[in-house]
């Protein structure tokens, strides 16, 4: 560690807080600017790491310069700050703006593969910022990888280490070949695209492929260097995967680069902007919140057609039910009446019985004309 937290450092200017993030050849520390009390992130590279020397402190000490150069033409909420950068003796140092997020490869290390709804959250952002690089500073950033993306407080992605960065028209920017003769594009292997390894200068179609290697990563939580010799798309490691995003994600692996604006129709080769990128990965989100109000329609009209249906089977079931009530009442009234009936004929016959009797046992004697016919 260069620096202890509590020190003073960089001409007094910042409070060491502590050691966030260490590579193969330097340091990065939170800070407090003592004047200002605002937190900033410092990295530093010295020459007495090992493996690190003082030509390879000259170099990145141009490179810090031209981070420093290109982000002071730039402010963009999805590009990291960049406030500071100097050298001090065998130390070279930059102030940027400090992520408590931490990069994208420190939370791969923690979760992978990312939820899809953060995927394509962190792949618009990183769109966004690389887009205002390549319009803004007519730049190729060259080094897009989840080390240099890094993640705000509220989950904003930002595109950070513009030190690689061609600017089209200008010359390379400087960096140690680090131990390699092979003077190709500079740039992370697992994510360098085909343009990297020849000497054409790079295009944004470039940076599209490298974010493209990113994209695959955290939707399937390996490296697209190595899994493409088993699969073609991420949607054969990921089956939730939204077909649209699957097929934005393909396209922006294609081998063929995109070399116009004209191509993007054409899904046989890569995107040529980070513009197209975004307005696609947009699309799709708009076409899945669209089928998904349309299939929540649907369900719910047909949630409406059950409920009508059951409503109208309960109600000609009511029907039949009072209907067989009154058939039943009926039928009980109906032999009521008939009991009734059956009843009352018989007690009359009984209330006539004495008397039929009386007029059977009285004989002939009892119908006077008899009488006088027989007298």
């Amino acid at each position: 560690m260069v620096f202890q937290p509590g020190e003073i450092i960089l001409n007094e200017k910042y409070r060491v807080e502590e050691l966030v993030g260490k590579g193969a050849f330097g340091e990065v520390y939170r800070a407090v600017h003592v004047s200002l009390g605002v937190v900033r992130a410092i990295k530093v590279l010295s020459a007495d790491a090992p493996g690190v020397g003082s030509k390879m402190v000259d170099e990145y000490h141009q490179r810090y310069g031209l981070e420093f150069q290109l982000a002071a033409r730039l402010h963009h909420p999805n590009v990291v700050e960049v406030y500071d950068q100097d050298r001090q003796g065998q130390m070279v140092y930059a102030v940027i703006e400090y992520a408590p997020g931490g990069s994208l490869a420190d939370l791969l290390k923690r979760q992978k593969p990312l939820p899809i709804k953060r995927t394509v959250r962190i792949l618009l952002d990183c769109a966004e910022g690389l887009d205002e690089i390549h319009e803004r500073l007519e730049a190729v950033h060259r080094d897009v990888t989840p080390a240099n993306i890094l993640l705000g407080e509220d989950g904003r992605a930002k595109i950070g280490d513009l030190g690689l960065a061609l600017v089209q028209g200008g010359k390379c920017s400087q960096r140690s070949r680090l131990g390699s003769a092979a003077e190709l594009h500079p740039g992370t292997p697992n994510y360098r695209s085909p343009e990297h390894e020849g000497w054409a200068p790079l295009m944004p179609t470039s940076d599209v492929y490298s974010l493209g290697c990113v994209a695959f990563e955290m939707l399937t939580g390996q490296v697209w260097k190595w899994a493409r010799r088993k699969v073609e798309r991420a949607g054969e490691l990921r089956p939730d995967l939204p077909q649209w995003l699957d097929a934005v994600v393909a396209r922006m692996l294609c081998e063929a680069p995109g070399l116009r604006a004209a191509d993007a129709g054409d899904v046989h080769t890569r995107y040529a902007t980070m513009a197209q990128v975004g307005a696609a990965l947009r699309e799709g989100l708009e076409r899945e919140a669209w089928e998904k109000r349309e299939a929540g329609e649907r369900q719910g009209q047909e949630r409406q057609e059950v409920a009508a249906r059951a409503q109208a089977e309960a109600r000609r079931a009511q029907v039949a039910a009072e209907k067989a009530q009154r058939e039943s009442e009926a039928r009980v009234r109906t032999e009521a009446k008939r009991a009734a009936a059956k009843s009352g004929r018989g007690l009359a016959r009984r209330r006539w019985l004495p008397l039929v009797a009386v007029l059977v046992g009285a004989g002939p004697c009892c119908h006077p004309s008899r009488e006088t016919k027989y007298g």
